[in-house]
């Protein structure tokens, strides 16, 4: 058995799924699903598992699954519906006739042109009928292409839900309340805060849509995916590593699978060994493979974009000294604070401002400015992002959250 097919960070696991038996959730989904007329609505923080939740109840062949990612008109939905399908949208093409001649050889005289009146003219004349047929389908509302998706047995999923323009939001719950009560079954995914699109967009679905909630993974659950794993492998690791990778993966089973693979490689062991073998590693091979993970992950645009904060204008910002021998502006200063702060994926303020303390040498930035900062950091992670914020600075309670924890490990563990 390969490492491989073992720990799974971008698909349904095999070897390594976990149910979480406490929570219930792939009763309450399978409840939902299984209720004609009901929307359901799977809500839970980025990379906590839903969409594999949706995979393992529904089954990956069952699904119809769009994603909701660049979508901002309705027509590019349901031509994102028509390809899963495979309908297509119009053919044309035309129908015209050829003629060609072709002259034999002897129907040539010696000095190469063709002898008028030849009784041997090998000339030939004929005509051949070329035909492109044009097809041109009737325009299929949104209506028909979802009664399609009920013929067809499978389940409607739309991932990423909260990607999609509002405006169209409110068009496509539209279609999609009758098309439900038409036995269409459909399972809408999101984040949390934004878990209630499909009421807001059309209020007359409250009391059609159930929830299923996808919570944040404890480090408990989390070890269950190490445990299940590499006796797979026939390794023996030691308890230790699991509960160092269950802290750092910051209640996400997406980024434990992806450490626990990375193990693998790091230690050489491709594929299951011939005998159980205990593994252990120095803390500095250990800190190796969690960096190792970080600098192949997608984050340092948006790291890039909230330590140049907006642009200056008039007083440059102040430079601070840092212990570990660095300068920086309070921008830098802060995000050096969130990271040595530890694998969390939410901060209060005192937290942030007692470690920016911490780390300056000389006189820290003010805590006005660290909240200043914090809410310009928020600013440009909206924009960039476009909704799916990396991180999110509550204003009125002070908190600081990461609703992206792949981008909190980046920042953490970046060479």
């Amino acid at each position: 058995m390969r490492a491989k097919e073992v720990f799974t960070p971008g698909i349904l696991p095999t070897y390594t799924y976990y149910e979480r038996p406490n929570l219930k959730l792939e009763q309450a989904l399978l409840d939902a699903v299984d209720t004609h007329g009901i929307i359901t609505s799977v809500s839970g923080p980025s990379k906590s598992g839903k969409t594999v939740l949706c995979e393992s109840v529904i089954g990956i062949k069952s699904m119809l699954l769009v994603t909701g990612g660049g979508i901002d008109t309705e027509d590019k939905f349901w031509q994102r519906i028509r390809a899963q399908l495979n309908i297509p949208q119009a053919t044309s093409s035309s129908t015209g006739t050829e003629k060609s001649r072709e002259v034999g050889a002897s129907a040539k005289g010696s000095v190469g042109f063709i002898v008028k009146g030849e009784a041997a003219l090998d000339g030939k004349i004929s005509r051949s009928n070329q035909e492109n047929l044009t097809f041109q389908f009737d325009t299929i509302s949104g209506a028909d292409l979802l009664a399609k998706v009920t013929e067809s047995g499978k389940t409607l999923v739309v991932d990423d839900f909260h990607y999609v323009d509002r405006e169209v939001q409110t068009s496509l719950v539209e279609q999609f309340k009758e098309a439900a009560r038409a036995k269409c079954t459909i399972v809408i995914v999101s984040v949390p805060h934004r878990s209630d699109d499909v009421i807001r967009a059309n209020p007359d679905l409250r009391g059609r849509v159930r929830l299923v909630e996808v919570t944040y993974w404890s480090e408990e659950e989390l070890n269950n995916i190490p445990l299940l794993g590499f006796p797979k492998l026939n390794i023996d690791l030691a308890p230790s590593i699991r509960e160092r990778f269950a802290k750092e993966s910051l209640s996400s089973p997406q980024l434990m699978q992806t450490l626990c693979l990375d193990f693998c490689r790091a230690i050489n062991i491709d594929e299951t060994l011939q005998e159980l073998t205990k593994i252990e590693v120095h803390e500095d091979e250990l800190t190796r493979i969690l960096k190792g993970v970080a600098n192949a992950s997608s984050g340092q645009t948006a790291l890039e974009i909230l330590e140049k904060g907006p642009r200056v204008r008039g007083t440059e910002r102040n430079t601070y000294k840092l212990i570990d021998g660095s300068n920086g502006d309070v921008y830098a200063v802060v995000l050096k604070a969130i990271a040595d702060i530890g694998p969390m994926l939410t901060l209060k303020y005192p937290q942030i401002r007692d470690k920016v303390q911490e780390i300056t040498i000389g006189e820290p930035p003010s805590g006005s400015s660290i909240v200043s900062t914090l809410t310009k950091m928020s600013e440009a992670a909206e924009v960039m992002r476009e909704g799916d914020r990396v991180l999110e600075w509550d204003t009125e309670k002070e908190t600081l959250n990461f609703p992206d924890p792949y981008f909190l490990y980046y920042l953490r563990w970046r060479s």
